[in-house]
Parts: structure tokens; C-alpha cells; sequence
């Protein structure tokens, strides 16, 4: 599983020789390095503060880095086991700590990296092993083991856990969550034969399940994993194996209509596309989705339509969440290169990585740079 876990999120490493600011196509502008600090890096994404950038090594630390400089502020250990560092769960901030996912959730004072507190799941297991949101002071997470789990951002206490999927018979993951002040919702996956998923939405205050809704099938045998979700209105979004976007009532988990896959490849665009992992997310009345076809699509969701797609010609997309702010959606790739598309037009705005220096996870975002973690090491890139 430790295994499966790191793959899943990690770019691809291929030939060596490239330079990390090699253009993909020669319309694409290159990304601006501000800085590189070599090191082992987890495969979880970074965390920022506007005073630090917070990333996870690959033995089981959290350091701070100065976001001008890179320079070291404090390292922290994590998790005392000689193995690599376990999941994808990353780092982020809540109030006076920054947080982070080593198969457990641990927490360090921002100022000075002192020990917070720790979270060891006692029903399921690995609540660190995804990444994680956070919201009213709260650390929402799912888990490779079918439960969610709400921590109190402060003190590590546990508000709820709830077994989503009581049947153990096969693995179930709860990943790519989604929340507000009502609800929670994560993307669930059976690893059935053929596998199968869908969305559950649990009360935010109490771990309550409202609903658990299944995907259905095309066909007998395709793929219905649930990949990634989204809140938007009285609608939660989840993403399919197959490669469509489910909108759900928010109130009952009820299908009320569903974008359809990609339908083919960015690069050969007269072949099929099939099975799909679609991270999306909803920023106004738009819903982005990468996709494993190469292809960048924006949705209007007034008007329940395709409003554009662009390709940066670096194929599928890793995975992992996608990110956003007022200019830009981020989305890493599985070749290593990190992307910024226009958030408002089919325009790539900037594109940097390679192989042999891949980027991985998802990138952290502060008002003038981007930060991001990878295969040799840390880095931060001009927005």
C-alpha cells in the first residue's frame, strides 16, 4: 500500500539532460525560477503562510523556508520510522500551526516548528495518507481505510470519525474532499472488480452520513471511481473514472445532470479518449477539470456547458488537486511540468519542468509566487 500510495501522486521521472525551463510547444512562455533548494521531498504539496512555505521530506520532516530566499527556518521530524515518508497528505495551515500528513496528522507551531500535537486514527487508519482540507478550525480528511475523520485544528482532538464504508470485504478510499459550513463531501473509490465509486457528503458539525451515492456503470465493466469533487450552489460535483462530471442535489446525492468525458486525446486528437481521472474544482460560476487526455477544460455552470478546453502538450495530468487564484488554474503533469493556465481563456500561460526535475502534488499559491515540490528537491516559481 505504502507503495501504491506514492506512485499514485508523483510525476513520472524519465530522461535526464533536460533543462527545467525547456519549453513544451514555442507559443508557451517559460516559468521564472526564484528559487531551487535540493533536497528529498515528499510527494504530498507544500503549505504557505505569507511569512513561510512549509513542505514534507521523504524521511518523515516538515521544514519552513523562507519565501524569498529558500533559506531553512526550522525542520521538524514528523514521524521517528526509518522508512520514506507515507502518503500524500502534504501540509497546510490552520491558525497557529501548520499541518501535516505522514500517515498520521501531525501539527507544528508555525513560529518555530515546536511539536503541537498528533493524530492517530483509533477507527480506520492512515488519515494523513490524502491530502486534506481545513476549514472553521477544523481538519477534515478521508483515508485509504473508508472513513472520514474531522480533527480540531488547535488541539489535535477528535470532533468525529465515521466509517463511510463499513464493508472491508475490499480496500475503499475517501479522497479529494470538499467543504463548507454544512457539509463535507469526498470522492470514493471500491477497489472492486471492476472498481467502482461515487461521492458521500456528511454533516461538517457531526460526521453524520446525509448520502452516499454510487456512479453508474456505461457498461458492465467500466470503471466508476470516484476521482474528485467540487461545491457550487445547491450542486456537489464528483468526477468518474468513466470521464464524466456527476452534479448531485446537494440535499439528497440525487444525479440531476452530468458533463460528458473529454472524448479524445489533446495530442491525437482523432483518437478515443476512455477511462479518466478528473481533478476538478469550482471557482464562480466555473468548473475546471484536468484530465488524463492532455486536454484543460472550463465549464460554465450557468449555462451547463463546455466553455472552452486548451492542451499545454504535456499530457496527462497527475492527479493530484488543482488549484486556483484570480489569474491562474495550476495543474502538475505527469512529466514533471507544472502549468498555469488562464483562468478566464483557452491561454497557457506559463509552463516549467521536465523528467529528470519533475514536480509533483499540487502547488502552494501566494500573492506574487508559486511553490512547489519535486523530484530534487523545493522550488518557487513567479506567478
Amino acid at each position: 500500500m505504502h507503495v501504491m500510495l506514492a506512485i499514485a501522486g508523483m510525476a513520472c521521472i524519465g530522461a535526464m539532460g533536460c533543462n527545467l525551463l525547456d519549453r513544451v510547444t514555442g507559443t508557451t512562455s517559460k516559468a521564472t525560477v526564484l528559487w531551487h533548494i535540493g533536497g528529498g521531498a515528499a510527494p504530498g504539496p507544500p503549505a504557505f503562510d505569507g511569512t513561510s512555505a512549509y513542505f514534507l521530506t521523504n524521511d518523515h520532516h516538515v521544514i519552513a523556508l523562507a519565501p524569498a530566499s529558500g533559506t531553512e527556518r526550522w525542520r521538524s521530524l514528523t514521524d521517528p520510522r526509518p522508512d520514506a515518508t507515507y502518503g500524500l497528505g502534504g501540509c497546510l495551515v490552520s491558525g497557529s500551526v501548520v499541518v501535516c500528513g505522514d500517515e498520521d496528522i501531525v501539527a507544528f507551531r508555525r513560529s518555530d516548528g515546536a511539536f503541537a500535537w498528533r493524530y492517530h486514527a483509533t477507527l480506520g487508519y492512515s488519515p494523513g495518507a490524502y491530502q486534506f482540507k481545513e476549514h472553521n478550525g477544523s481538519i477534515y480528511a478521508g483515508s485509504p481505510s473508508g472513513t472520514m475523520y474531522a480533527i480540531d485544528a488547535e488541539s489535535g482532538s477528535l470532533r468525529w470519525a465515521t466509517q463511510v464504508i463499513t464493508d472491508t470485504s475490499y480496500l475503499t478510499s475517501i479522497t479529494q474532499l470538499s467543504v463548507d459550513d454544512d457539509i463535507v463531501v469526498g470522492a470514493i473509490t471500491r477497489f472492486t472488480k471492476p472498481s467502482l465509486g461515487g461521492v458521500a457528503a456528511l454533516d461538517a458539525r457531526t460526521g453524520q452520513i446525509r448520502w452516499n451515492v454510487s456512479f453508474p456503470r456505461i457498461a458492465p465493466d467500466s470503471l466508476t471511481d470516484g476521482k474528485s469533487t467540487a461545491l457550487w450552489q445547491q450542486i456537489v460535483f464528483g468526477s468518474s473514472m468513466d470521464g464524466r462530471i456527476w452534479a448531485l442535489d446537494r440535499s439528497t446525492g440525487a444525479p440531476l445532470w452530468w458533463f460528458r468525458g473529454v472524448g479524445t486525446s489533446e495530442e491525437k486528437p482523432v483518437h478515443a479518449w476512455g477511462a479518466d481521472v478528473r481533478s476538478i474544482v469550482v471557482h464562480g460560476n466555473t468548473l475546471y477539470a484536468a484530465s488524463n487526455s492532455g486536454w484543460f477544460i472550463a465549464y460554465d455552470l450557468a449555462q451547463q456547458k463546455e466553455a472552452w478546453r486548451v492542451g499545454a502538450g504535456n499530457g496527462s495530468a497527475n492527479a493530484s488537486p488543482i488549484v486556483y487564484d484570480d489569474q491562474s488554474v495550476y495543474v502538475i503533469h505527469a512529466n514533471g511540468h507544472l502549468n498555469a493556465f488562464s483562468a478566464t481563456e483557452p491561454l497557457v500561460r506559463w509552463d516549467v519542468g521536465t523528467f529528470a526535475e519533475g514536480l509533483f502534488a499540487t502547488v502552494a499559491v501566494g500573492s506574487d509566487r508559486v511553490f512547489a515540490s519535486g523530484v530534487t528537491g523545493y522550488w518557487a516559481f513567479r506567478k
